[in-house]
């Protein structure tokens, strides 16, 4: 029996972006069909993070969409770049505005936008400064390395967000600080994956792409009702 040919299964249709969009689909059904949730680990913030996954919610959809079938139909690789370059940034983005509006409410959404728009410069700069590096130094470099840089920075900011800074800002204990890790770890999470399979990738190792598959739906699918769950979960009043 022949292997199977893992990166010809991850690149199908039904795979993406069909296989993708059941959960935040149901997501959002659930959601028209229930009140707006309250309370959760910071209940004065409760609005805000409802708001906050109805738009990513869309958002998350709208992604394997507008990379997979749209850009195939546009047939213009300038525009495709141009389209998942985007939303890479937009799921950045959701992530540190949701942990720096938390950390500081009061400071407002607009702040906290700018803060995370900010911070998401940060890592595809870094990531394109050593992809630059490393061509100039090797003469040429798979296109791969250049996600697998973007993932290992994510992972190191992250890492500092949740060791560092929340704890610094918020202390160890406390529901509001608990949930911004827990969130935070999740997303250490997909994108320490989504870095292993890069290196299988570089390695040659076509089973590196079966290994993408689970931050992808992790990323993709299941962050939303996730974080979702980590905030309302709590009904705590403090």
């Amino acid at each position: 029996m022949a292997a199977p040919d893992w990166n010809l299964f991850y690149y199908a249709s039904w795979q993406w972006p069909w296989a993708l969009l059941v959960v935040p689909f149901a997501y959002l059904a659930m959601r028209a069909a229930t009140q707006a949730p309250r309370g959760g680990a910071v209940p004065s913030e409760a609005r805000f993070v409802s708001g906050w996954l109805l738009l990513f919610a869309v958002e998350t959809m709208l992604d394997p969409i507008a990379t997979g079938p749209l850009t195939k139909a546009l047939g213009n690789e300038t525009a495709g770049t141009a389209l998942g370059l985007s939303f890479v940034l937009l799921g950045d983005f959701r992530v540190y505005w949701l942990v720096l509006h938390l950390l500081a409410p009061a400071d407002g959404l607009g702040r906290s936008a700018g803060r995370a728009a900010a911070l998401t410069a940060l890592v595809p700069l870094v990531a394109g400064l050593g992809n630059a590096a490393l061509d100039r130094l090797m003469g040429g470099v798979p296109g791969q390395v250049l996600w697998l840089l973007h993932e290992s920075s994510f992972v190191v900011v992250a890492l500092v967000l949740a060791r560092r800074v929340v704890p610094a800002r918020l202390g160890e204990g406390g529901e509001r600080s608990t949930f911004l890790r827990i969130v935070l770890g999740y997303v250490v999470a997909y994108y320490a994956l989504w870095a292993a399979a890069d290196v299988m990738i570089l390695a040659g190792l076509d089973e590196g792409w079966a290994i993408r598959l689970v931050p992808n739906q992790l990323y993709y699918a299941f962050f939303i009702p996730f974080v979702h769950l980590a905030f309302f979960r709590s009904k705590s009043k403090s």
